[in-house]
């Protein structure tokens, strides 16, 4: 936002140094260069204070007094001009037209009231732009009803004031995703060029085309806009739609995730969902699956609830030694799942041995009737924006597998697909 501010009042700058030396010099194509509106002298004195009323602007802060003198003297500037010409007297050539003026009046009110009226100073902020919008759509499309005494450098000036004066309003939910840095914020920016392109392309089919086919053009132009307009309504609400079902399911597995499994007090695979929703977006995600190997021979030999014996004492002291970025949850096919975020390959491996490693020596109620058994890991570092559980889990659970036939007691880690 900062570059967008800085080009719009260079080009403000711009405009008003090349009007001025036109009023100077006597050269009509320098604040006439179109039709017979003219950028007049009272426009550019509005537009000087506005300039450096902007550039008095504090980031997100209220206008100080100095500011709001200036805001109020453009308010003056612009009356009195009114006032002026429809008493019959000029200064210079042309005159500052009525549109001009109530998009003047409609700026400075909008910053006069920022952070004392919270809704209507945003409000006015977005009607200032209409004036010369329209103007410029007029000059686009060659329709003088339109413009009326803005010339095209006014409004060219008067929209680039505008958007300056915007960045005080970035905070706002409307402006939000024009200056966020991420996907959503990136798909905003580009939709808005798009827009702005097919507005200008719009323009120039209709100066090439022929004037007994403009009727025939202008239809197939407002036919484009119509099926454009029902893609992008059909396109938000499916966006619509895929987020309400994903709250849904956020509170259905918040839900299942309080309930805990009882023998170990860890969370269920639903908070594993949850987790990997969330950091999925911000990075990859590292997933370290821990098993007893040969978990079936082990409970025919002593006893059907062996491992889950070991896994209770096991989830217990890995559950001990994670971090505050980490969770453990316990699966339903006698596996404990690790989830991470943050880690690079090698680090998620060293990680996942550190935490077989735990299965060695386990202490507590029951343990010294526990028999001999080796644990395995698999370990996937998921790639980032992958938010289903249930593919990465499903690597995991491949990898484990390999290290059982690989000769147990071991780490594997699966290149993410």
């Amino acid at each position: 936002m900062v570059w967008i501010r800085g080009a719009c009042l260079s080009l403000v700058a711009l405009l008003c140094v090349i009007a001025i030396e036109g009023h100077v010099y006597a050269i009509p194509h320098f604040y006439a260069p179109v039709g017979q509106a003219v950028f007049s002298i009272p426009t550019v004195v509005a537009a000087l204070l506005s300039f450096g009323a902007v550039l008095l602007q504090r980031p997100l802060g209220l206008p100080g007094r100095a500011e709001m003198a200036i805001w109020a003297m453009v308010i003056v500037v612009c009356i009195a001009a009114r006032y002026l010409h429809l008493r019959g007297l000029t200064l210079g050539a042309g005159e500052m037209g009525l549109n001009t003026a109530v998009g003047f009046v409609l700026l400075a009110l909008a910053h006069l009231s920022f952070g004392r009226l919270q809704t209507a100073s945003f409000g006015l902020a977005l009607l200032a732009l209409a004036p010369p919008f329209v103007a410029l759509f007029g000059y686009l499309n060659g329709h003088e009803g339109f413009f009326g005494a803005m010339s095209l450098p006014t409004s060219a000036m008067l929209l680039a004031l505008g958007m300056a004066g915007m960045a005080r309003f970035v905070r706002r939910p409307l402006l939000r995703p024009l200056v966020s840095s991420s996907p959503v914020g990136r798909a905003t920016r580009m939709t808005v060029l798009l827009w702005v392109g097919w507005l200008m392309g719009e323009a120039l089919i209709m100066k090439a085309v022929a004037l007994p086919y403009r009727s025939a053009a202008l239809m197939v132009l407002l036919m484009a806009m119509a099926v454009w307009a029902l893609g992008v309504m059909l396109y938000l609400g499916m966006k619509a739609e895929a987020r309400s079902q994903r709250r849904r399911e956020d509170a259905r597995d918040l839900a299942a995730a309080l309930r805990l499994d009882p023998p170990s007090g860890l969370q269920s695979t639903a908070m594993a969902a949850i987790y990997m929703r969330a950091f999925g977006q911000i990075g990859p995600v590292g997933l370290i699956m821990l098993g007893i190997d040969h978990c079936d021979r082990l409970n025919e030999r002593h006893g059907e609830d062996t491992s889950a014996r070991i896994l209770d004492l096991l989830s217990a002291r890995v559950a001990g030694t994670l971090g505050p970025g980490e969770v453990l949850v316990r699966r339903d096919d006698g596996t404990l799942l690790a989830l991470t975020h943050g880690l690079d390959q090698d680090a998620l491996e060293a990680r996942a041995e550190a935490l077989r490693k735990l299965g060695t020596g386990l202490t507590g109620q029951g343990a010294e009737q526990l028999p001999a058994f080796t644990l395995s890991a698999g370990a996937v570092r998921a790639r980032r924006g992958d938010l289903s559980l249930s593919p990465a889990a499903a690597r995991a659970e491949a990898a484990l597998r390999e290290a059982e036939r690989a000769g147990c007691n071991r780490v594997v880690l699966k290149v993410a697909a």
